[in-house]
């Protein structure tokens, strides 16, 4: 109901330059951004919040048994015209064919038409395929049982698919590269916790909650993004090396870490699903979708949950190998392939972190001491010009880790002056050392 309600009220356009600002921050090793404040990722937590997705439940995987012409002809009434250059189902064909509902229709008819609509939304938006003009189908065996269509981890899956796909994009060089997975949770996600990536004009809000009968229509977090994205505009500043400047100074103070507070949350009048599996957050248990199993890394960024944070976080591996297993040719036994991996999803409340202690700054500056000597914080030394158009003279100032006040400085300086090596010597990454 929560991305129902989101994708009604219209989806706001996605920032290309802060999405890419962000891929460049990515580390696979970790599945964390790194910024020069810490580490900071994406957690089922937000997802639950942002999307309304469901956390509990089984994993997104199943032995398929039926070929997928012979799902669509059996769930949908009717198949699309064979094409077999790519996996997928055409954008065009399901839009042309289930566009609308027939007011006399039929019970089976309704199903029908609630399955393609579903599937536009899960493999649409959740699991988007990197052409744009198809549908993921891996979903569609669980989307055709409406029944038990609620029982599985959307969150999880969600999670999964996009870690994947800031670790492929990560990688990539060539200028004909696209991002895949949910940018819509990304997006709302940079706005919820950086408010210098947030559009000047962007004023979220909330609809009206008191004349709902149903608590279940209520808002998720992103439901706010929405509404207040009708009027947003990209600037002409918003470009790839501002938000390189900005991420590059990002200090502690400009990052809201725990935008989910219990106050702040019973003032947003949420949906119940955004809360109800708050158990789960926390869990250690792998990510699981279809041929996907991403290593869930929570331990590291327990600032965000308001929590103790270990230093050095533990370390584990976010596997190499499960990274080179793709999709390739279509399977149909990824439950099989991945059982270990699926049994330790569905024991997930047995590896959730038990931490009680909050939040300390004390623990945190220790952690920031091991951390900036552990990882490269910045993409690349900016160099301010001194103002002469020939170009002649040129100093270089360095914001140094140690030295707050010259950071702030250098962050004011009018973004013209600033000059990043990163747009000549591309691709520029940061390497950590462990």
């Amino acid at each position: 109901m929560g991305l129902a309600n989101i994708c009604r009220a219209g989806l706001p356009s996605i920032d290309r330059a802060l999405v890419s600002a962000l891929v460049d921050r990515w580390r696979p090793e970790t599945h964390t951004f790194h910024m020069p404040c810490g580490e900071i990722t994406i957690t089922l937590q937000d997802v639950a919040m942002i999307l309304g997705l469901p956390i509990s439940g089984h994993a997104v995987i199943v032995n398929k048994t039926e070929s997928y012409i012979e799902l669509y002809q059996r769930y949908l009434g009717k198949a699309p015209p064979s094409d077999k250059s790519r996996p997928g189902l055409r954008v065009a064909w399901v839009r042309a064919e289930f566009n609308k509902c027939p007011e006399d229709a039929d019970e089976e008819t309704v199903k029908q038409h609630a399955r393609a609509y579903i599937l536009s939304l899960v493999g649409g938006l959740l699991f988007p395929d990197a052409s744009g003009d198809r549908y993921t189908v891996y979903p569609f065996p669980l989307i055709a049982d409406l029944e038990n269509i609620g029982s599985y981890s959307w969150g999880s899956a969600t999670l999964a698919y996009l870690y994947r796909a800031m670790c492929d994009a990560c990688r990539r060089q060539s200028d004909q590269s696209n991002l895949t997975g949910c940018l819509l949770l990304l997006q709302f996600w940079s706005w919820e916790r950086f408010p210098i990536g947030r559009p000047d004009m962007l004023k979220p809000k909330f609809p009206n909650v008191d004349e709902l009968e149903d608590d279940r229509d209520r808002p998720t977090v992103g439901l706010r993004w929405v509404v207040g994205a009708c009027t947003y505009r990209s600037a002409p500043a918003r470009c790839y090396e501002h938000f390189t400047n900005e991420f590059d100074l990002l200090t502690d103070d400009q990052v809201v870490w725990s935008p989910y507070r219990d106050d702040r949350v019973k003032t947003l009048h949420l949906a119940p699903i955004c809360t109800q599996d708050s158990h789960l957050w926390l869990t250690q248990a792998p990510l699981v979708f279809f041929f996907m199993v991403e290593v869930y890394t929570p331990e590291r960024v327990m600032r965000q949950f308001g929590l103790h944070q270990e230093c050095p976080p533990p370390f584990r591996d976010t596997s190499v190998e499960l990274h080179w297993c793709c999709r390739g040719k279509v399977r149909s036994d990824w439950a099989d392939k991945h059982k270990s991996f699926v049994d330790m999803w569905e024991v997930k409340e047995q590896h959730v972190i038990m931490e009680e202690r909050p939040y300390d700054h004390a623990n945190y500056m220790d952690y920031l001491r091991w951390y900036r000597r552990s990882t490269r914080i910045r993409l690349c030394t900016p160099r301010i010009s001194n103002g002469h158009q020939d170009g002649a003279s040129v100093r270089t100032a360095t914001a140094d880790d140690e030295d707050s006040l010259r950071a702030s400085k250098l962050r004011y300086t009018p973004r013209a002056h600033l000059i990043h090596s990163v747009v000549r010597y591309s691709p520029c990454k940061m390497y950590l050392i462990f």
